[in-house]
């Protein structure tokens, strides 16, 4: 789910440090990658992947979607904060927010929208509108009735609304806040959050679900605030293993590692889940490019990070799709023998999506960089190179 390719370090200095470090070529002013992000983007795309093929195998794989919007928050947060300044920031911004999410997305929605003759169940189609305009997680709040499911296929992309909500948003509050109270306004959002959830409100709604988001933006300022100062670095480390620890915790205690819909207090599990997710982003911020997180820039983690949006949008109407098939033909229920299939082929496809579309649309963000006050774009167009460990690297 996660669409977010530009991933910056806590400061500009430590990014520029960590992007020359893994990339000779690298200039400052590029936007460095971190692989560590990349590979666990890639686990939480598989964990999603691998609780809707059949919830008994990972029964609380239905969390990643929150490591998802952690990431995005520390991710939008830091891109924010380190270009506000820039002109024509906010244009450039969406704009390259825009060709990341918008083509694959519309195109898996055309693409069951063609085959829907074919498919079990036929689309609803009143609830197009929705989610072509990424509101299909409001349909509650306008009439009372549950979130807008155009197609059984698609049903998980509400988390894309809830994504592209907080893109539109968050920005804005940002610059109006300043750089030095994003601190403040990042825990006041994830408490009034927690506080909506808990009133009762759909947890699809991004008021409800928003404190994953906050958190990650929490972790940004904090991050930003720290620089390349060691003591404060280890301070925020120190602060990340505290909230991971606690929060699994937490987790555990409140019977989180179970199917969310048998958890018997969902809101303060995801409160907990979010702790947990904020302390695991930190610990890997603070400690990218150490021997302790080699396994994360391990090449093939790497690679279906990269590939994790495809792979998002994609799994389930593959997935359900070949469980019909497979029903239709005399072999019940959701058999591994099918889902595992189901899941390499949706990964294939990922990658195939990633390296053959979503790249090439990518190349265009070179048209929207971030300009600095005399119209000089701080960011490069997209560059293949490889990292000294072999791993491509690809700025986008």
């Amino acid at each position: 789910m996660h669409p977010i390719k530009d991933e910056p370090l806590g400061s500009a200095t430590s990014a520029r440090g960590v992007a020359m470090r893994r990339d000779p070529a690298g200039r400052p002013g590029d936007t460095p990658r971190v692989p560590e992000l990349d590979a666990l983007r890639g686990l939480a795309a598989m964990a999603v992947v691998v609780f809707h093929a059949d919830a008994r195998w990972f029964r609380c794989g239905w969390a990643a979607v929150d490591l998802f919007f952690v990431l995005s928050g520390y991710l939008i947060t830091t891109i924010i904060l380190r270009h506000r300044a820039n002109r024509g920031f906010l244009a450039s911004f969406y704009a390259r927010r825009a060709l990341r999410i918008w083509p694959l997305y519309y195109v898996v929605v055309g693409l069951v929208a063609a085959i829907s003759p074919w498919l079990k169940y036929p689309p609803d189609w009143s609830a197009l509108p929705a989610v072509l305009t990424f509101t299909q997680d409001l349909s509650e709040m306008w009439t009372g009735h549950p979130a807008a499911v155009f197609s059984p296929y698609l049903g998980h992309l509400w988390t894309l609304a809830v994504e592209e909500q907080f893109y539109l948003i968050w920005p804005a509050l940002v610059l109006l806040a300043g750089r030095g109270r994003v601190a403040r306004l990042a825990v006041a959002v994830a408490a009034a959050s927690v506080a909506a959830r808990w009133s009762g409100l759909n947890y699809a709604l991004l008021i409800a679900r928003a404190d994953g988001l906050a958190m990650g933006a929490l972790l940004a300022a904090l991050a930003m605030r720290a620089g390349d100062d060691p003591g404060r670095r280890r301070g925020l480390a120190r602060g990340s293993l505290a909230a991971l620890l606690g929060g699994a915790a937490a987790v555990w205690l409140l019977g989180g590692l179970t199917f969310l819909k048998r958890v018997p207090s969902p809101g303060p599990v995801m409160l907990a889940y979010n702790v947990t997710f904020l302390g695991a982003v930190g610990l890997i911020v603070t400690g990218a490019g150490r021997p302790a997180l080699a396994f994360l820039r391990w090449r093939p983690l790497v690679r279906l990070g990269s590939a994790s949006y495809g792979l998002y949008l994609i799994h389930q109407p593959v997935l359900q799709a070949l469980v019909e098939m497979a029903n239709s033909r005399g072999i019940p229920g959701r058999p591994a023998r099918v889902l595992i299939p189901g899941i390499l082929a949706s990964v294939a496809l990922a990658a195939l999506s990633y390296h053959r579309f979503e790249a090439p649309l990518l190349a265009l963000k070179a048209r929207f960089g971030y300009a600095d006050a005399e119209g000089r774009r701080s960011e490069p167009g997209p560059t293949r190179r490889r990292q000294r460990d072999g791993t491509p690297s690809v700025r986008l």
